[in-house]
C-alpha cells in the first residue's frame, strides 16, 4: 500500500504540473486577458484583505482581559439627564449616584467605575499632559489585571481616591457659525498660582489686555470653554413656576468681551459685554437663535426679556436679562443640529462656578509664525507658574472629525477599486464577447459592413447592458444609501449632482473599456476571421 500510494501521489504531482503548464500557455495565447485575470484577482484579494483586517481590529478582535464576552458598559443614554459642568459632551455618573447603582444592582458578579482626566506633569510654561483614570477599588478585580510590582488599587482606597476623581468628571464644509481659520487656542491653567476667587476676573482681564497688546494680534477674547473642544456645561432653564420639564436645559458659557468678534459670530440685535458687566451689576446674557426659538418664544429681537436658570437649593434665584442675540454657532458636535446656548460675562462668574482657568481665543492678523511664543512671553511674563497648552482652532475641529476622515478615506479608495475593477471586468467581459462573435463578425465584414458599422453594433449592445446594470445601481443606491448616510457627515444618498456625475464617470469608464475590443474587432481580416474558432 505504501508503494501504490507513491506512486498516486507521484503522478498526482505529474499531471498537476502538466496541467499548469497547459494552464501557462493557454494563458500566453491572450496575454491581454490573462493579465486581467491577474490583476482582477490580485485587486480582490487585496481589497478583501484588507476589509477584513479592518472588520477584525474594529469589531472582532476581544478585548485583552479575560472573559471580554461577560464585561458590558453602564451609561446614561441621553445628554440632558441633570445639568452641570462636564468633561466630554455629556454628563457622567455623580459618585453618589454610582454608590447607588453599586448597591443596588444585582445584574453583575461585579461592578466598577472609571472616568478619564488628564494631569499636567511640568512645572509652568507649555503643559506636558498625561493621561489619567480614576478608579473605583474593584476596576482591576473587575478586569482580571494583576499587577506587575507593588499593588493595585483596592475597594478600601476608594473613599479617598475615586470620590473625588468621578466628581471631577462631572465638574469644515459645513457652515459652523464661526471662524475657524488663524485662531490660536490657549488654554490657560493658573492653578498652582493660587488666585483668590474674587482676584480672578481682574487676573485674567489682565492677561487678555497683555496678549491683544501684541503687534501680531487682530482681536482676542476668553471663555471657560473653546468650541468643539470635548468640555461642555449645561444648565436647567426654569419656567414661570419655578420649575424645569425634560428638555428644559440650555448650554452655557461664560466670555469676555471680543469674544464674538475673534470668531466672527454675529451679533444679531443688542449689544456685546463690556467692561460695565461686572460682579455688581445686573445679571445679563447673550442668548443664540435656537435659545431665542425655544425659551423666549421666538420673538424677534428678545433684548430685555428675562429667564430663570436653575440654582442650588437655598441659593438665591438665578435671573438673566438679555442683553443681545447671536447667530446659531456649532457648540460641541458637527453632526449634531444647533442647540440653545446662552453666553454669560466672565466677570460675572459666581462660586461655586469658579474655574481653575480660562480659554483665550486670539485671532492672528497675518499668519501663525512667532504668534505662540509671544503669547506664551506675555502669559508667563505675569506668573511663570502658569500653565499652557496651544492649539490652533481648525486642528480642534478636524480632531472631532477623526471618524468621519476613517471613513471618506475608507470609502473612497474602496470606491476607487471599485470602479478600477469595473473598468477591467467590462473590458474583459467584452473582449471576450467579441472573441466569441468573431465568425459573426467575419461574416458581416464580408457582406459589406464597414468598420464604423461593426464598432457602432458593439458600443450600442454594450450601451444598452451598461444602462440596464446603471438603473438597478441607482435603484439599490437609493434603498441602501440612507444606511451609508449615517456614516459620513454631509452624505447624501439622494444627492442629484453626486448621482449624475456617478453615472456620467461609469457610462465613459463603460464606453472607454468597450472601445479597444471594438476597434480592434473591426480591423480584422474577413478571411482569418472566418476561419476563427
Amino acid at each position: 500500500m505504501t508503494s501504490r500510494g507513491g506512486r498516486s501521489g507521484k503522478n498526482f504531482s505529474a499531471e498537476l504540473w502538466q496541467d499548469l503548464r497547459y494552464g501557462v500557455r493557454v494563458l500566453a495565447k491572450s496575454p491581454g486577458f490573462a493579465l486581467i485575470a491577474l490583476l482582477t484577482l490580485s485587486l480582490g484579494i487585496g481589497a478583501n484583505a484588507a476589509i477584513f483586517q479592518l472588520i477584525d481590529a474594529v469589531r472582532l478582535r476581544t478585548l485583552p482581559v479575560r472573559s471580554p464576552n461577560t464585561l458590558a458598559i453602564i451609561h446614561l443614554n441621553t445628554n440632558h439627564w441633570g445639568s452641570g459642568n462636564f468633561n466630554g459632551p455629556y454628563a457622567n455618573f455623580t459618585y453618589p449616584l454610582w454608590k447607588q447603582v453599586e448597591q443596588r444592582q444585582e445584574a453583575f458578579s461585579s461592578i466598577a467605575a472609571w472616568g478619564q482626566d488628564q494631569a499636567n506633569l511640568a512645572n509652568g510654561g507649555e503643559v506636558e499632559n498625561a493621561q489619567v483614570l480614576w478608579v473605583t477599588g474593584q476596576f482591576f478585580g473587575v478586569l482580571d489585571i494583576q499587577p506587575v510590582l507593588g499593588r493595585l488599587i483596592s475597594p478600601a482606597d476608594s473613599p479617598v481616591g475615586c470620590g473625588g476623581g468621578v466628581d471631577l468628571q462631572n465638574l469644515m464644509t459645513r457652515n459652523l457659525g464661526f471662524r475657524q481659520n488663524g485662531v490660536l487656542v490657549a488654554n490657560v491653567d493658573f492653578t498652582r498660582v493660587n488666585v483668590p476667587d474674587a482676584q480672578r476676573a481682574p487676573f485674567v482681564r489682565n492677561l487678555l489686555e497683555r496678549i491683544r497688546a501684541i503687534p501680531g494680534v487682530a482681536s482676542a477674547g476668553a471663555s471657560i470653554r473653546s468650541p468643539m473642544s470635548g468640555s461642555s456645561s449645561n444648565d436647567w432653564i426654569l419656567d414661570k413656576n419655578g420649575t424645569h420639564q425634560n428638555g428644559m436645559v440650555s448650554w452655557e458659557d461664560y466670555i469676555s468681551p471680543g469674544y464674538f468678534a475673534t470668531l466672527d459670530i454675529p451679533i444679531i440685535a443688542g449689544r456685546d459685554f463690556n467692561d460695565d458687566d461686572t460682579p455688581t451689576s445686573p445679571k445679563v446674557a447673550i442668548v443664540n437663535q435656537t435659545f431665542a426659538k425655544k425659551f423666549l418664544h421666538g420673538s424677534a429681537p428678545p433684548i430685555g426679556q428675562v429667564f430663570r436658570v436653575w440654582n442650588y437649593p437655598g441659593k438665591p434665584p438665578r435671573y438673566y436679562q438679555v442683553a443681545g442675540l447671536v447667530e446659531d454657532s456649532v457648540y460641541n458636535d458637527m453632526h449634531d443640529p444647533m442647540v440653545p446656548v446662552m453666553y454669560f460675562p466672565h466677570a460675572q462668574i459666581e462660586p461655586p462656578f469658579v474655574y481653575p482657568g480660562v480659554t483665550f481665543l486670539i485671532r492672528s492678523r497675518g499668519g501663525m509664525t512667532g504668534l505662540l511664543n509671544s503669547v506664551k512671553d506675555s502669559i508667563i511674563g505675569v506668573n511663570p507658574q502658569i500653565d499652557i497648552e496651544f492649539k490652533l482652532l481648525r486642528t480642534q475641529i478636524r480632531e472631532t472629525l477623526t471618524q468621519d476622515e476613517l471613513m471618506a478615506t475608507l470609502c473612497g479608495f474602496f470606491g476607487a477599486l471599485a470602479v478600477l475593477l469595473a473598468a477591467i471586468g467590462l473590458y474583459g467581459v467584452i473582449s471576450y464577447t467579441v472573441a466569441q462573435r468573431t465568425n459573426e463578425i467575419g461574416i458581416r465584414m464580408a457582406l459589406g459592413a464597414q468598420r464604423s458599422g461593426i464598432i457602432r453594433l458593439i458600443l450600442g449592445e454594450v450601451s444598452l447592458l451598461v444602462g440596464i446594470g446603471i438603473a438597478a445601481g441607482v435603484g439599490l443606491t437609493l434603498v441602501g444609501g440612507k444606511a451609508t448616510g449615517s456614516l459620513l457627515f454631509g452624505l447624501k444618498a439622494d444627492d442629484p449632482l453626486t448621482l449624475v456625475l456617478t453615472v456620467i464617470l461609469l457610462a465613459a469608464i463603460a464606453l472607454v473599456a468597450s472601445f479597444v475590443p471594438a476597434r480592434r474587432a473591426s480591423r480584422l481580416d474577413p478571411m482569418v476571421a472566418l476561419r476563427y474558432e
